[in-house]
């Protein structure tokens, strides 16, 4: 057996005794359980000046924050780290005339027709591999499942397939891990990002100016972004870097984290179950986002208090548990307002795959709930594993008896 690339390999050393110890306290330091005890203690008081820190806990005063942008900035968070992997994105700008003429020009190219395509990109994969997994009974709903179906929505879709679909899954992992969760700056995840941003400029350069001589023909985003001539070369690259960072590993702790509380949960599973065989991307899509409240995949966002100079902790996963917005917070209810969710921020920031993944997340768990005698893998595969604060398998069995 050939030696794998080394973009193809887990970011370098975050397998050390260390860091794996480091990033196992850092999820039970997120972990929803942890942080919905906490919230119960929070929501005496809205906001809380811990040190350095404004935490802020209830719904209305999350929603409030989010919407004031102008006193919560989100560039002295996002803004360095963006830069160092692609340059100027949205995600790292406040307010300005740039922020709003890059915004416009990325949403001048999306059709109302784009979610369908997603659609069925989506139930395609879907389909496909639970089809190939169907003679064993088992499926990975995480890295062999998610993560594959956000890849190729960003290969088509976005018209980036990278050099090889693995190589394209490892650049998107170790960028966002870094950008977005790497508070603490540990060095070989910094590394790693460094290596892979390196990698997807040299690649996107010459994809945008091979596109750009073609005369950018094809219908996905980054042809789009070509031919719209709104944005230089160098724009397109810097927006199209932003928007696929966050297009594969949300989609992928989303999923697995919605099926985690949907199989510990049967009524939910239930509920799941009738909407997918009754083709109701609608009631599934209610489902989803329920079960990601008891276990978001963005359990908290961080801005900077421009009143006070502090870094304001944002507890969506407290607001999502406050009973003013969520009456009977503790119960699974697949009916409430989708405007309540926090699960893709709020205000001006708000996740730009929003959309997408209100078509991709039904489709994804439609497929599995579907399957007969679903449930979770006994055994070794019982336990979920991670690659850092990434789900890296979840499986699943399905079929025969229990």
């Amino acid at each position: 057996m050939t030696s794998a690339p080394a973009a193809d390999l887990p970011p370098a050393g975050v397998s050390r005794f260390s860091a794996r110890w480091q990033q196992s306290f850092q999820r039970w330091l997120t972990s929803p359980v942890l942080l919905r005890l906490v919230s119960h203690l929070l929501r005496l008081k809205p906001t809380w000046r811990v040190g350095n820190t404004t935490v802020i806990s209830t719904h209305p005063a999350v929603v409030k924050a989010l919407l004031d942008d102008e006193k919560y900035e989100i560039a002295a968070i996002n803004a360095a780290r963006m830069d160092r992997v692609s340059g100027p994105f949205v995600l790292g700008m406040d307010r300005s005339a740039q922020f709003e003429y890059e915004q416009e020009a990325i949403r001048s190219v999306v059709k109302p027709t784009d979610l369908d395509w997603v659609r069925r990109i989506v139930q395609g994969t879907a389909d496909a591999l639970v089809k190939a997994a169907t003679p064993k009974g088992l499926v990975d709903v995480a890295d062999s499942y998610a993560r594959v179906s956000g890849a190729r929505v960003v290969a088509e879709y976005f018209g980036v397939p990278g050099p090889s679909e693995p190589v394209l899954m490892q650049w998107m992992r170790s960028l966002f891990w870094d950008v977005f969760l790497n508070r603490n700056d540990v060095p070989e995840v910094r590394l790693a990002a460094a290596r892979s941003a390196n990698d997807l400029r040299t690649y996107l350069t010459a994809l945008i100016a091979q596109r750009s001589a073609e005369g950018a023909t094809g219908d996905d985003m980054l042809c789009r972004l070509i031919r719209s001539g709104k944005l230089d070369n160098d724009g397109v690259r810097r927006n199209i870097t932003g928007i696929v960072v966050g297009a594969i590993d949300t989609t992928v702790t989303a999923a697995a984290n919605a099926f985690a509380v949907l199989l510990a949960k049967p009524e939910g599973l239930e509920e799941a179950r009738m909407a997918a065989e009754g083709d109701d991307e609608a009631a599934l899509r209610q489902c989803v986002y329920e079960a990601l409240r008891f276990n978001p995949q963005t359990p908290a966002l961080l801005r900077h208090a421009r009143s006070d100079g502090t870094t304001a902790l944002l507890l969506t996963i407290s607001a999502m548990f406050d009973p003013v917005a969520f009456p009977e917070p503790g119960r699974f209810v697949a009916n409430r307002p989708l405007d309540r969710y926090l699960h893709f921020g709020y205000g001006i920031h708000t996740c730009y795959g929003r959309m997408i993944n209100g078509v991709q997340l039904p489709a994804l768990v439609g497929a599995i709930v579907r399957l007969p005698n679903l449930r979770r893998a006994s055994g070794r595969l019982r336990r979920i594993l991670y690659e850092g604060p990434f789900p890296q398998r979840l499986a699943v069995e399905f079929g025969g008896s229990e």
